[in-house]
């Protein structure tokens, strides 16, 4: 089989269709399909992220992302971090605006637990803040500025679903984290999920 005209013909496909094909894949354990369908995914919507406007299943798109965090292909390169993350984020997040369930909440956390240190810079862009000069004194990291939303978030989602614990460990780590920090506010962490969204709109909206 040549893989990359397999590729090309698979681009053709929706990125509904494509994200359910790949999440078939996972669930049978056929990785290397699973793999070449997430590739196939991910390129097509790098070409027109506008197409993330008109989703009608969040969920399916949002949790294929979500499984392109399982591999190294996707998982080594730092821009492409980035994307997963921002996708991966606004596809769950439009996905709980139709059906809020704990589900999907899951997932946005799991987006927030593995994706913190490529995700912060889409923070900090929807709450429009800057980074200080690095010559500054006092000097304060991006990500430092940007926790506060990321812990709000975090605190909100751990809300509606409502466990003591959870079995994926980085989930757990974050839970654990959150819960020490006194002044998380979950009211805070809506607004600025919503601001998260109208910036990547704003984005997509350009491609």
């Amino acid at each position: 089989m040549n893989t990359y005209k397999d590729i090309e013909k698979k681009e053709l496909l929706p990125i509904e269709v494509l994200a359910k094909i790949a999440i078939n894949h996972a669930q049978s354990n056929n990785t290397k399909e699973e793999v070449k369908t997430l590739i196939c995914l991910y390129n097509k919507v790098q070409d027109a992220s506008s197409q993330l406007l008109t989703v009608s299943n969040y969920d399916i798109v949002g949790s294929a992302y979500c499984l392109m965090g399982s591999y190294p292909l996707f998982m080594n390169n730092e821009d492409t971090r980035r994307v997963i993350a921002d996708n991966a984020f606004y596809c769950l997040s439009k996905a709980i605006e139709k059906d809020p369930n704990k589900a999907i909440y899951l997932k946005r956390l799991s987006v927030l637990a593995y994706f913190h240190k490529d995700f912060y810079y889409t923070i900090a862009n929807a709450m429009e803040i800057t980074d200080d000069d690095i010559f500054s004194v006092p000097y304060t990291p991006l990500i430092i500025k940007t926790n506060q939303y990321y812990y709000d978030i975090a605190f909100h989602d751990f809300l509606q679903i409502g466990l003591k614990n959870y079995p994926d460990e980085q989930i757990e780590n974050l839970y654990q984290l959150v819960k020490q920090i006194e002044n998380c506010n979950a009211q805070k962490g809506i607004i600025c999920v919503n601001k998260i969204i109208n910036y990547l709109s704003s984005v997509y909206q350009q491609y």
